[in-house]
């Protein structure tokens, strides 16, 4: 599970430039698997390795699909099921 973790924080952080300080705001939705981001933030290991992360429920793919398109978001994290749906968009 911590080589997990470790890789999530490796590719969060290598999508930030070195000298941007923004925050890197990432959709999610309700699923076990992606409790190790929540333990991260929580843990403060995306602060630790300098990454600033905005993590954002929700319910529907609609929604997140929308927050992405629209640019409130930077990316999303999503189950290989949400992958095919999203293809019909």
């Amino acid at each position: 599970m911590l080589k997990k973790l470790g890789l999530v924080v490796v590719v969060v952080a290598a999508t930030m430039s070195a000298a941007s300080a923004d925050t890197i705001k990432l959709g999610l939705q309700p699923w076990l698997g992606y409790g190790p981001l929540w333990v991260a933030k929580e843990k403060g290991f995306f602060e630790k390795n300098g990454v600033d992360v905005a993590l954002t429920m929700f319910n529907w793919d609609q929604d997140l699909a929308a927050a992405l398109a629209s640019g409130n978001l930077d990316g999303r994290r999503n189950d290989p099921s949400a992958s095919i749906r999203l293809r019909s968009f």
